[in-house]
C-alpha cells in the first residue's frame, strides 16, 4: 500500500527534519555511488516526480473577493503560496470560514463558490478536500452541523474541478451513525463513478470518552465492515490523535492510535491517514516547537502511515485556540487569523520539507513492522509491545534480513520496510518528548552491507559502514530514512 501515486494530490506534504546536534559520531560522507557488484538497489530517483507523502493542512485564512466577486486576488494567492512554501500539497476546506447553505445562498450557489476556491488553490499547486459540514442540517441556526449527527443536504459534485481531491464526509462519527455513513458512501459511488475522488471519514481517537471502558478495536472494525466495505475505489482509514501537552510531555496514546490505524488499514486493504497536532488547545501560553512537530510525523511514518495532515494550520476563529489575554496577539497555530506567520510556521515548514526530501524513496517500500527501544516512553511503547492485537507488528533484529543489532540508551522507533527487490529500508526516529529531550546515540550493525544510503535533515548522503557498523546521533524528534547495501563486488 506504500506506492501511493499522485493521482490527484491529497493530504498535504508534511515533512520533518531536524538537524543533528553536536556530538554526532557519524563518519564523513563519501561520494554517492551505484552498486557495481553487490546489492541491487531500486533506482529510487526515478520516482521523484511520481511518489510522495501526502500531507494536508486543516484550515486556511478567510478568503475575500475583489470588486468583481473573484477570489483570484494578490492577497489570496499570497496566502495560498505560504501554504505551498510550508510544504503542503492539499488543504481541507473546513472551519468558520467555510461557506454554507442558508448563510451564503442555496446549496447549488455554495457549490459554485467552493469551485472558485478550489480553482484558486489548484492554480497554486494545491489540491482540495471539501468537508461536507458545508452541506448539512443541524446547529442552532440551521447553518451548520450538529457534530454528533447530521444529514448531508445533497452530496455536492466537484468531479469537473481540476483541483478537487475528495470529500471529507464526516468528522468523528458516533458508532450509531455507521449505517448512515454507508448510505452516503453508496451515493458517493454513484456521483463520482469513474473518477479518482476519495471518500474520507475522520474517526475518533482511542482516548475519546466513548472508549473509557474499551472497545476501540470494535469501533474501527465496525467502520471497516459497515462503511469502508461500501466504498468503491480507493479506501482510507483516518484518525486524529493529538499528543502535545502543556508540560511538553507526550500523551501515551499517540503510538497506540497510530498502530491501530495501521493494523486495520492493512487488514481491510485501505490507505492509512493520521491527523496530527499543529496548534495548542491545552495551553495558550506557547506554540508547538520543532521537535514536537517532528516527533509526531516521524512516529506515524515509522509505523508505515501513508499520509498525514496537520490540525490546524491557521488559528480558528473560535475558542479554545485564541488567547484573549495575550498582548502579542500570537495564537497557537502556525499562522494567525490575519494570515501572518509566527515561529511555528517555520518549524512546521522545516518538518514538511525534510519529509518531502525522502518521501519518494519511502513510497518505494512496503512496511513490515516496527522495532522499539522504550526508555522514557516506556508506557507508550508497552501499549504495543504487550497488546495481543498489535504484537505481530513488533520486530526484533533477528526478524530482519539486515539488522544484526540496534543499541541505544535512549528511546527510538525503527520501522522495517522492504522494496520490490527485497532490500530492507529503515526509518529511525528519536521518539521522546520535548520535556525529556536528549540526543539518541544509536549504534547500528548491518549484515552483508558496506554502505548506507541515508536521508536526514533534508539531505541525501551515502555513508561508509565499517564492518557493517555505524553510529548515528539524532536530536529529539528527528528521523533518518536508511537503506543499507553492499556496494563492493
Amino acid at each position: 500500500m506504500k506506492k501511493l501515486k499522485i493521482f490527484c494530490s491529497l493530504f498535504v506534504c508534511a515533512a520533518l527534519g531536524l538537524s543533528v546536534l553536536g556530538g554526532c559520531t557519524d563518519p564523513l560522507p563519501k561520494e554517492e555511488e551505484t552498486p557495481t557488484g553487490g546489492s541491487t538497489l531500486v533506482d529510487y530517483e526515478q520516482y521523484k516526480d511520481e511518489y510522495y507523502i501526502d500531507i494536508a493542512a486543516w484550515g486556511f485564512p478567510t478568503l475575500e473577493t475583489d470588486a468583481n466577486g473573484s477570489y483570484d486576488t494578490e492577497k489570496n494567492n499570497a496566502l495560498v503560496q505560504d501554504m505551498v512554501n510550508a510544504g503542503f500539497t492539499s488543504v481541507n476546506h473546513a472551519g468558520l470560514s467555510n461557506v454554507r447553505p442558508n448563510r451564503h445562498g442555496t446549496a447549488e450557489e455554495v457549490t459554485e463558490i467552493i469551485k472558485e476556491r478550489i480553482a484558486l488553490f489548484e492554480q497554486n499547486g494545491l489540491q482540495s478536500n471539501v468537508y461536507c459540514s458545508n452541506y448539512t442540517n443541524g446547529g442552532n441556526s440551521g447553518t451548520g452541523a450538529s457534530w454528533w449527527d447530521f444529514d448531508v443536504l445533497g452530496m455536492p459534485d466537484f468531479s469537473e474541478s481540476a483541483g478537487f481531491r475528495g470529500l471529507l464526509v464526516w468528522d468523528e462519527p458516533y458508532p450509531g451513525v455507521m449505517e448512515k455513513l454507508a448510505g452516503y458512501a453508496r451515493t458517493f459511488n454513484e456521483l463520482y463513478a469513474g473518477t479518482d475522488a476519495i471518500f474520507m471519514v475522520n474517526l475518533y481517537p482511542s482516548y475519546a470518552s466513548l472508549f473509557t471502558t474499551g472497545g476501540y478495536g470494535d469501533y474501527l472494525e465496525s467502520y471497516c465492515d459497515t462503511v469502508l466495505s461500501a466504498v468503491e475505489g480507493t479506501k482510507y482509514i483516518s484518525v486524529d490523535s493529538y499528543a502535545i501537552r502543556a508540560d511538553k510531555q507526550l500523551e501515551t496514546y499517540l503510538l497506540y492510535d497510530i498502530a491501530m490505524v495501521k493494523k486495520y488499514a492493512d487488514e481491510y486493504g485501505a490507505y492509512s491517514h493520521m491527523a496530527l497536532q499543529s496548534s495548542m488547545t491545552s495551553t495558550k501560553d506557547r506554540i508547538p516547537e520543532l521537535g514536537e512537530y517532528a516527533v509526531q510525523a516521524y512516529a506515524a511514518l515509522a509505523f508505515g502511515i501513508d499520509s498525514l495532515s496537520w490540525y490546524t494550520y491557521i488559528t480558528p476563529e473560535e475558542e479554545p485556540y485564541v488567547s484573549q489575554d495575550r498582548e502579542d496577539g500570537i495564537a497557537s497555530a502556525p499562522v494567525n487569523e490575519d494570515g501572518t506567520k509566527n515561529d511555528a510556521y517555520y518549524s512546521l515548514q522545516k518538518v514538511n520539507t525534510d519529509i518531502s526530501a525522502f518521501g519518494y524513496a519511502y513510497k518505494c517500500f512496503d512496511w513490515k513492522g516496527i522495532m522499539m527501544n522504550p526508555v522514557t516512553q516506556l508506557t507508550a511503547m508497552n501499549r504495543i509491545l504487550r497488546d495481543r492485537e498489535l504484537i505481530d507488528m513488533v520486530y526484533y533484529p533477528e526478524d530482519t534480513k539486515s539488522v544484526v543489532s540496534a543499541e541505544s540508551e535512549q528511546d527510538y522507533l525503527m520501522s522495517v520496510m522492504e522494496d520490490e527487490k527485497g532490500n530492507e529500508g529503515y526509518l529511525l526516529v528519536n521518539y521522546c518528548s520535548l520535556a525529556d529531550a536528549a540526543d539518541a546515540v544509536v549504534e547500528l550493525e548491518f549484515r552483508d552491507a558496506d554502505t548506507l544510503l541515508i536521508w536526514r535533515d533534508g539531505k541525501k548522503e551515502t555513508l561508509p559502514l565499517e564492518d557493517g557498523r555505524i553510529t548515528l546521533t539524532l536530536s529529539q524528534g528527528q528521523g533518518a530514512f536508511m537503506v543499507p547495501y553492499k556496494a563492493e563486488a
